[in-house]
């Protein structure tokens, strides 16, 4: 029995036309949807807030699990007396720290945010600790960080 879904001829001519790939009515109907069931489902959502500079932990990755980072979003907020904040997210990835830098301009009050998507999924060192870190001296500096993932059981070890 075959089954004619008008919505995903639909999606599937957005997905494509746009890249200069087109479809023709003869093979539209033919288009057979796949569903992944095995894909991940994201289980750990953690965040941190500080306003002090320093290092905070955002998340400990558990020792016995693989762990995969599907995104980050961190965010800045520095008042016009503020001078240069910056924002930092470390994580260890293959026995070496990676980093990822934001700063603000000195003395100009700011708000900045960025959100990271990774696909694939970035698989971090086990046991290891996600961390924000950020620096400034005078003013009012706050940062934020929320970090998604997943973990998955997995008879390899690191």
């Amino acid at each position: 029995m075959k089954h004619y879904n008008p919505s995903l001829v639909v999606n599937a001519r957005r997905i494509l036309e746009p890249k200069g790939e087109y479809l023709s009515d003869e093979v539209l109907p033919n288009i057979t949807p796949v569903l992944e069931i095995n894909k991940p489902i994201t289980n750990i959502i953690r965040n941190g807030t500080t306003n002090a500079s320093g290092t905070t932990t955002i998340f400990i990755l558990p020792a016995d699990k693989d762990f995969y980072l599907t995104s980050i979003h961190f965010s800045l907020f520095a008042d016009s007396a503020s001078d240069l904040g910056n924002v930092t997210v470390r994580v260890n990835q293959d026995g070496a720290a990676r980093d990822w830098n934001w700063a603000h301009v000195t003395l100009n009050s700011a708000f900045f945010a960025e959100f990271l998507c990774f696909e694939p999924p970035i698989r971090l060192d086990r046991g290891t600790s996600i961390l924000m870190i950020g620096t400034h001296t005078v003013g009012n500096n706050s940062r934020t960080c929320t970090i998604t993932g997943y973990t998955q059981e997995s008879t390899q070890s690191q």
